[in-house]
């Protein structure tokens, strides 16, 4: 009796406890194609007269999953117009999206330069000036598979089967896994998984050597063709020999790595179970962004004088 009552309060005290609604739910991390979004803020002077100085404004943010650290970045001026007054080079590091962190780490720069002067026979010039970051990064995927070792169908109720995965929508960064094919070899009684991996260039920018990072920054848009990526993946926690080890990507297209386990390492006895494919994706990774400048001469305005800025 004295349970019964006890329920019923309980049952009673629940009534008039109240209901949490619209609690946010924690964002996806690892989901995206992009890293460092580079976006020119508002005030940037997009038009000077000649001889006189502009600025630009730029937002930094990483809206990738990866923490930037020495990150290089450099402005191109078309020298015959344009002049730099601040340095034309520069580093920074961006704390990537993280559980604690969902917005990601966001950072203003600017960059003052001046014109110089104009040709005697124009009135006017548009020119643009170039930014250019580049940065090492990492992608990494958790990947369902499926490892059966009952290659001859034994079985006919396993929990999963070995079947291509497609995935899409990134996984935190701009290099991304877009399949992964599993395939059961048997070797005696036992099997050794193989895995075939596709990864891609899904974003805006341009992929490099993860060491050539200050290299990318030297130089030009488009001038650095080294476009490589460090593969690695395991499954519980046994490291996979993946060959090429090292894959180069061409624009627009996917790269295919195989990964194998080290040697067989499953029986018919280890029965047909589900597990994840973890890849990490290496890489360096350049981004380029452009703004417009107008530069005008004043009416009867000659030469820029010596110390006129």
């Amino acid at each position: 009796m004295r349970k019964l009552i006890l329920v019923l309060l309980l049952l009673s005290a629940c009534q008039f406890m109240p209901v949490q609604k619209g609690i946010p739910v924690p964002p996806e991390i690892r989901v995206g194609t992009s890293a460092l979004d580079v976006t020119f803020a508002p005030g940037s002077m997009a038009g000077v007269y000649m001889c006189q100085q502009g600025e630009v404004f730029l937002f930094l943010k990483n809206s990738g999953a990866f923490d930037i650290k020495g990150g290089k970045y450099s402005w191109i001026l078309e020298e015959q117009y344009l002049a730099p007054v601040d340095s034309a080079v520069g580093e920074f590091s961006l704390l990537g999206k993280s559980s604690y962190y969902p917005v990601g780490g966001v950072n203003q720069t600017s960059f003052k330069f001046e014109s110089v002067d104009l040709p005697e026979q124009s009135a006017s010039y548009d020119t643009t000036l170039i930014f250019q970051a580049c940065y090492p990064y990492k992608t990494t995927a958790g990947v369902p598979v499926c490892i059966d070792p009952d290659v001859r169908g034994i079985n006919k109720n396993k929990p999963c089967t070995a079947k291509p995965v497609s995935l899409s929508g990134g996984q935190g960064g701009p290099v991304a896994v877009t399949k992964v094919s599993s395939v059961m070899a048997p070797e005696g009684d036992m099997v050794r998984p193989y895995f075939e991996i596709s990864i891609q260039n899904l974003g805006t920018g341009t992929v490099f050597a993860k060491d050539a990072v200050m290299l990318a920054c030297l130089r030009g848009p488009g001038s650095l063709n080294i476009s490589e990526v460090i593969v690695r993946a395991e499954v519980q926690g046994n490291e996979l020999v993946c060959t090429p080890g090292v894959v180069r990507l061409d624009p627009a297209k996917e790269a295919t790595v195989i990964c194998k386990f080290a040697e067989a390492k499953y029986g018919v006895d280890s029965g047909t179970f589900s597990s994840i494919l973890l890849v990490e994706l290496d890489y360096g990774y350049k981004d380029v962004v452009a703004w417009p400048v107008a530069v005008t001469r004043l009416p009867s305005q000659g030469v820029c004088s010596v110390g006129a800025y």
